[in-house]
């Protein structure tokens, strides 16, 4: 994969090198993750086993990082920052 002309990486780790995208003169993003979900949703997802990756070996490493406070409110500004730009 690879990045389209003229877009900027906002997030990004060594499993996603292209977690968060914002595309030049366009009021967009694109994200690999979702900031809308809940801790318990999360915890769900990884403890049943249903979510993508539930038998990955940093499955127990990821339930324990719910409890840690989320980045929710910090997404949210940053998108309305974006979308709020002329173009």
């Amino acid at each position: 994969m690879r990045l389209p002309t003229g877009a900027e990486v906002l997030l990004e780790t060594d499993h996603s090198p292209y977690g968060g995208v914002h595309y030049a003169g366009r009021r967009a993003i694109s994200l690999q993750f979702h900031p809308e979900f809940e801790p318990g949703y999360v915890r769900a997802l990884l403890e049943t086993g249903v979510g993508p990756g539930a038998d990955h070996p940093k499955t127990a490493e990821a339930l324990g990082t719910l409890a840690e406070p989320l980045d929710g409110a910090a997404v949210a500004t940053a998108f309305a920052a974006v979308l709020r730009q002329e173009g």
